[in-house]
């Protein structure tokens, strides 16, 4: 069976992703890898991954695992405030995130609307490396997704950050090359 892409390439993408937040660790006081990037953006690069073994085009397969990573993301979004209206659910735990970051301290306290906000933004690194990797065969465009959150603490807090956490960056974007 010869494929014109790796199978593994979404799965390997969404992990690349997951594993390069943890530059964010001098930032947040708690852990910053808990199940819900795993949840969130492992699913749909598993499921791309099932795609591509099943010769499933790589539009309508990124597409497809896209919807589902946005689904679980929106599904996320609400459980984190629920309420009647979903956008205003949304816009306001976007806001109360935006808040929490605001007023910190660093390390910043683990705050739920704060993680909300953090996964939001791994959703759009997501979005970007997918789409770069897998979508438009441009892989070495990935290096600005995944270096993203080591750029963020290297802007905040540059005396925390030692070079063996841009590692797990470095090793996915190997990955996916």
């Amino acid at each position: 069976m010869k494929l014109d892409r790796s199978p593994l390439l979404p799965l390997v993408s969404a992990l690349a992703v997951i594993f390069s937040l943890t530059a964010l660790r001098p930032l947040i006081a708690g852990p910053v890898l808990t199940w819900e990037p795993f949840v969130v953006f492992g699913v749909p690069g598993l499921i791309g991954a099932v795609l591509a073994l099943l010769r499933v085009g790589r539009l309508l397969s990124g597409l497809i695992s896209l919807a589902v990573g946005l689904g679980l993301l929106a599904w996320h979004g609400l459980s984190v405030n629920p309420g009647s209206d979903p956008i205003t659910s949304f816009v306001t735990s976007t806001q109360a995130g935006i808040k929490v970051l605001a007023e910190s301290t660093l390390p910043a306290s683990p705050d739920p609307y704060l993680m909300w906000l953090i996964l939001l933004l791994t959703g759009l690194s997501w979005l970007l490396t997918t789409w770069f990797a897998d979508i438009l065969e441009q892989p070495a465009w990935t290096i600005a997704p995944l270096a993203l959150p080591f750029g963020i603490s290297a802007l905040v807090a540059p005396d925390e950050l030692t070079v063996p956490m841009f590692l797990p960056a470095a090793i996915g974007f190997a990955a996916i090359l």
